[in-house]
């Protein structure tokens, strides 16, 4: 494909930009819904560190979780927080799910 590029005239930013990128947008793609989802469940670090503050400057949802659930004693609505926490991991690894076959499906084409 590079050598395909260079008789094509194309620069290295073009090369970049239309074959190696395509080839690497899975894998940007992987790395940052995992990302995502640590980032999204982060409890240990910013709790030990900060304990969600100053304010609410560095609480995450797990934190919100944590300071309803077990510092104001509101089970129901910290319940409800980490169903919706639930909720949202799922549809994000449904859609990498759903990402990874699509891709298998052009592979095998």
């Amino acid at each position: 494909m590079y050598d395909a590029a260079k008789v094509d005239g194309a620069t290295t930013l073009q090369t970049f930009r239309h074959v190696t990128l395509p080839y690497l947008r899975p894998s940007f793609f992987v790395a940052g819904l995992i990302t995502w989802m640590f980032a999204f469940r982060a409890f240990a670090i910013p709790f030990s560190t900060t304990g969600g503050g100053p304010g609410a400057a560095t609480e995450t949802l797990a934190i919100y979780i944590h300071r309803f659930g077990i510092q104001l004693l509101d089970y129901g609505f910290a319940s409800a927080v980490a169903m919706f926490l639930v909720a949202v991991t799922f549809v994000v690894a449904t859609a990498y799910v759903y990402f990874i076959l699509e891709r298998m499906k052009e592979i095998e084409i």
